[in-house]
């Protein structure tokens, strides 16, 4: 009953820390729930902890202003590519709006996976295939990846005492996984690999010095990316200006040019070879 009153009300500042004080027990101890969303979508999500499954619970959508930007850029029968895909929050809303597309999401936890596909599934959802790798500049690796229990939508490749859960991945370029799939154009990607961008985009080279080049959607963090070895914050935009992209900042349904890339703080950063 709050869930369905929490829905009715806009977001607004204060929201989800209002939300999660009188949705406390539930958040504690609810574990595979099942939501009713926006867009006429449903998840099975692990739990209400992790903001992406709180926010899907309150709001019936997880980012909503990203989800709308995908679908304004992706053509009629146009590739999309959602790298770090988890449990599927914004391919399954993307490829339930829109069966013309074609979807491909890569995600590299196993546990992800096993809800990825229950939430492709439940939805009836034909038009997007699903790949267990971990996007990466050389494919054929086996590299460890950590994913919090609890925090789910925080899982990475980069070693971290905190996360005791851990497994095997195989890893895949962005490049090879264009092969793969037989793709002659790619029209958008998302990515959320946690501060790994530069590897996707550097594995992804042949692909992203197209002239036509996807567009692309990531979060920078800088926190992240400094946490990554041997990278500094923004080497991930830098290395798109050097294919010839440019960067803006999306914020608010804004975009806000960026004449060099951010180095401190947070930005969705949204990357594009077309004019605006």
């Amino acid at each position: 009953m709050i869930a369905t009153l929490l829905r009715k009300c806009n977001d607004f500042k204060g929201k989800q820390r209002l939300s999660r004080l009188m949705l406390s027990s539930k958040i504690n101890f609810k574990k595979n729930i099942k939501i009713d969303g926006k867009f006429d979508c449903q998840y099975i999500i692990p739990n209400l902890k992790e903001v992406i499954g709180f926010e899907l619970f309150i709001n019936g959508i997880f980012e909503e202003d990203f989800i709308h930007l995908i679908l304004s850029k992706i053509p009629n029968h146009g590739t999309f590519i959602d790298l770090g895909a988890n449990i599927g929050s914004i391919v399954v809303p993307i490829c339930k709006s829109r069966p013309d597309i074609n979807a491909i999401a890569i995600e590299a936890s196993s546990q992800m996976v096993h809800y990825l596909k229950k939430n492709i599934d439940i939805n009836g959802i034909l038009n997007c295939k699903i790949e267990q790798k971990a996007i990466w500049n050389i494919s054929d690796l086996e590299l460890s990846f950590y994913t919090p229990e609890e925090q789910y939508g925080k899982g990475m490749l980069a070693i971290d005492k905190r996360y005791n859960q851990q497994e095997l991945v195989t890893t895949i370029t962005l490049d090879e996984l264009r092969h793969k799939h037989k793709l002659t154009k790619v029209d958008f990607i998302k990515v959320d690999i946690e501060g790994f961008e530069y590897f996707a985009f550097n594995g992804g080279a042949e692909l992203l010095k197209l002239q036509d080049a996807p567009d692309l959607l990531f979060e920078f963090i800088a926190t992240s990316e400094k946490g990554v070895s041997g990278l500094e914050p923004g080497d991930a935009q830098a290395k798109l200006l050097s294919f010839g992209y440019q960067l803006y900042e999306f914020k608010n349904r804004k975009m806000n040019p960026l004449l060099k890339p951010k180095t401190s703080g947070f930005a969705m950063i949204y990357a594009t070879k077309k004019a605006l």
